[in-house]
């Protein structure tokens, strides 16, 4: 037994050897020239050998996930350079460099500044009977317990020497300032840091290991303490959501994502759960919503309650769902959106705006949508 144990690790190692090596005896033996590849060829070196491996060989999908199984179980590498791994966990470097270095803030007066613009277009929906809301949601280092690495620094949008405000991060001023006006105002990361019991404790995480966005699950319970807050605090009539979770063998997106661009192939040592989200009790007044935000957004169950026979655009990132949820595009620029779907007339007849801002992206918030807006104020 002892032999046949230490044959079948030689067979593995070899075979795995044989698999990473093939694109090289491939080239030499002439192996390749029949298969297919991207139109425009990579070199055949070694920090393209995943590009080329892709081009190259049938079962591509297949090899590339083994390899990088290997580098991350054995050496705890990560084959995409923009995620790091801590004791199992996956971060996005992006959000480390921003909540222990402060990449990606910027000054207080910047903050501040957006926070009067937000304050010019609230007052132009209390005259115009529509509401603002903004909501704000967290970074996954927010909620790790434990000592971080240091990571190497990428590129800041602006990192000058104007941020000074005593270690405050860009969100933490944005919220301050925010709390001093008049706009609607729902914070999650509060709301998670008040009942610390109920998010970051239990059988599902509020972050997966191998996750960058929150759980479906605890981004529902998040979630219905928004939908309390626009009941009873903004008088909006919209349906009461429950939501149930089963155990699975299978992450449900996005809670694998991080796996899911490293192409491993395997369960990120935690124990999965689908929801399914309960229509518990129908109300609506109908009314027409603009929502702008980014990924995180649709943790938060905005699509059930804002959908009707209305006029509703939902913005995530670079999609648009418009046509009551109907018509899913990409786009780049408003003045696109404009053209393709009249983006104008969907401003001026909307009743709620909601603005979602990720703690990382202050700096970026609402992606250039509100100043679209303010520049337009004169035809909406």
């Amino acid at each position: 037994m002892k032999y046949f144990d230490r044959f079948k690790s030689i067979f593995v190692i070899l075979s795995f050897a044989l698999i990473v090596a093939f694109p090289y005896y491939a080239t030499i033996f002439k192996f390749d020239e029949n298969l297919v590849g991207a139109e425009e060829k990579v070199d055949l070196i070694f920090k393209n050998i995943d590009d080329y491996i892709m081009q190259n060989f049938p079962g591509r999908t297949l090899i590339v996930n083994t390899k990088n199984r290997f580098l991350y179980e054995t050496f705890d590498i990560s084959p995409n350079s923009s995620i790091t791994k801590v004791k199992d966990n996956l971060f996005a470097i992006e959000t480390l460099n921003y909540y222990y270095h402060g990449l990606y803030n910027i000054s207080d007066v910047e903050v501040r500044a957006l926070v009067r613009k937000l304050e010019k277009f609230n007052d132009y929906c209390k005259k115009n009977d529509k509401k603002l809301l903004i909501i704000t949601t967290p970074t996954k280092p927010r909620y790790y317990d434990g000592p971080m690495p240091i990571v190497d620094y990428i590129i800041s949008n602006n990192q000058d020497d104007s941020y000074d405000t005593d270690g405050l991060r860009s969100y933490d001023v944005f919220r301050d300032e925010l709390k001093k006006t008049d706009i609607y105002f729902f914070d999650t990361i509060e709301t998670i840091d008040n009942n610390k019991n109920k998010y970051l404790k239990g059988n599902i995480p509020l972050f997966y290991k191998g996750a960058h966005h929150w759980s479906n699950y605890k981004a529902r319970l998040v979630s219905f303490e928004l939908h309390d807050y626009m009941r009873d605090v903004m008088g909006l009539k919209i349906p009461h959501m429950g939501v149930v979770a089963s155990k699975s063998d299978i992450a449900m997106s996005p809670d694998s994502d991080l796996f899911d661009v490293l192409n491993l192939g395997i369960k990120s040592h935690d124990d999965y759960y689908t929801v399914t989200d309960k229509m518990l009790k129908y109300e609506s007044d109908n009314l027409n919503y603009i929502i702008r935000g980014g990924s995180f957004m649709t943790g938060l169950v905005l699509v059930p309650i804002t959908a009707g026979y209305n006029d509703t655009v939902l913005m995530s990132n670079k999609l648009v769902f418009y046509n009551n949820y109907n018509n899913q595009e990409e786009f780049e620029t408003y003045e696109e959106l404009e053209d393709r779907i009249g983006l104008i007339d969907k401003i001026r007849n909307a009743d709620v705006f909601i603005f979602e801002v990720h703690e990382i992206n202050v700096y970026n918030a609402t992606f250039g949508f509100l100043d679209y807006i303010l520049e337009h104020m004169e035809e909406i």
